[in-house]
């Protein structure tokens, strides 16, 4: 009788199972994304913040080439289901941080977390 706990094997998948299939987990994410950048901040399941991050992140990425950046403003009329500002994205340079990456508090992995862009 052998005695160890399962080990998570995720079979050739690079990224969370969520939604109902990969559509879904698109849509999912989209809303995510636009939720924060129309709030600012969000309140998700930490799985759904942790995936939802790096897609945060590039896009910050993409709104600092400006809005006149053809490829910058494809992947935000992809990703965000709001016209959103260039500014919001990055600041408006006085006053505003420079760096507008987000704030990811992880704390207990079943609660759930906020992503708040700074």
């Amino acid at each position: 009788m052998r005695l160890s706990l399962a080990t998570a094997v995720s079979h050739g998948r690079v990224y969370r199972r969520l939604g109902l299939g990969p559509e879904s987990r698109i849509h999912l994410l989209r809303n995510l994304l636009t939720g924060l950048v129309r709030h600012e901040r969000i309140e998700a399941s930490w799985a759904r913040v942790d995936e939802m991050r790096g897609y945060a992140e590039k896009l910050i990425d993409y709104g600092k080439l400006g809005d006149t950046n053809e490829r910058a403003m494809r992947m935000a009329d992809f990703w965000l289901t709001v016209s959103a500002p260039h500014s919001v994205l990055v600041g408006s340079g006085e006053g505003s941080r420079e760096d507008r990456r987000g704030r990811f508090k992880p704390e207990h992995p079943l609660t759930y977390q906020y992503y708040e862009l700074q």
